[in-house]
């Protein structure tokens, strides 16, 4: 089973922000120099609707902090805002989303669809997406 069928299988569908959770979640903990699941603290804000409130299942997939492990805070916001830490070292970062992304996700859903618009979020160089800026 590849990267995006166990997404499909834990979120029940595939989608463009499910993708960009995935993918900034990996790159964040690589940035941060985190392990999966236990050595990271994740905290996201996010409307509380879908679609945009999908980006915290894909960030539980690409870093594998959970509400269940108390390692993934979620509350509410007008945009998506990430910070990923390292509970090891207490090195952290933010995601800083790109200028226009929810409308970009948004019109690849309305003219292809959930897969074809996750699967575009997958090929798409990172900074298209995100910078993830290291905090001091």
């Amino acid at each position: 089973m590849n990267e995006l069928d166990r997404a499909e299988e834990f979120h029940g569908h595939l989608g463009p922000w499910l993708v960009v959770g995935m993918r900034v979640g990996q790159a964040a903990l690589e940035r941060v120099d985190a392990r999966k699941y236990f050595g990271v603290r994740v905290e996201v804000a996010v409307p509380p609707a879908p679609p945009v409130s999908c980006l915290v299942d894909g960030l539980q997939l690409g870093t594998g902090a959970t509400t269940g492990k108390a390692n993934l805070v979620v509350s509410r916001a007008d945009s998506p805002r990430v910070r990923v830490i390292n509970t090891e070292t207490g090195r952290s970062a933010t995601i800083a989303f790109a200028e226009g992304l929810p409308a970009k996700l948004a019109a690849w859903l309305k003219e292809e669809g959930d897969r074809a618009a996750a699967r575009r979020v997958l090929e798409a160089p990172l900074e298209e997406l995100c910078a993830i800026v290291p905090e001091p």
